[in-house]
């Protein structure tokens, strides 16, 4: 009898661990194929249609994908790139500036930029590590995103309190 539910048990387990692989493998499914983009250059150069400066500038469109960075525009920055690896977001760039440079002083443990080929010919094991390194970062940007908003959130609610306690 024990032995019969020992087995019974385990069917229900494997079948359980095949239920949430399922889910796990649709989740995966589910992914956004717009985030993986970005990895390579070419699609980071197309994000660049309206950059103010051209190719005659070391600021131009192949120098800023090619140094990880694709274009964010906003109607106050206009100017506005986001490294694909790291999230850092840069913008008042001046025709000048070099983009590696640039992303080097700003975020210089950047894991983008101790590369030392394309992400095309990573080996799937330095595909990962880069990966995991930008999953992190993009959980860090979130975070500290949220942490600002409810920031700002207590603020608001303080100063409701503070005009009830008139």
């Amino acid at each position: 009898m024990s032995r019969k539910t020992k087995k019974g048990s385990k069917k229900n387990s494997q079948k359980e661990n095949i239920i949430k692989i399922e889910h796990e493998l649709s989740e995966y499914q589910n992914f956004k194929k717009e985030e993986y983009t970005m990895l390579f250059t070419n699609y980071r150069l197309k994000t660049f249609s309206e950059w103010p400066f051209d190719g005659d500038n070391s600021c131009n469109p192949q120098a800023l994908a090619a140094a990880g960075f694709y274009h964010i525009p906003t109607n106050t920055e206009p100017d506005a790139t986001r490294c694909f690896c790291c999230y850092k977001e840069l913008d008042g760039w001046e025709p000048d500036d070099n983009p590696w440079e640039e992303h080097q002083k700003h975020s210089p443990h950047c894991a983008f930029l101790t590369l030392s080929k394309s992400v095309e010919k990573l080996t799937v094991d330095e595909f990962l590590k880069l990966e995991c390194e930008r999953q992190k970062n993009k959980m860090k940007k979130y975070f500290h995103m949220k942490k600002e908003e409810l920031k700002q959130h207590a603020g608001n609610v303080r100063a409701e309190m503070a005009k009830i306690n008139r």
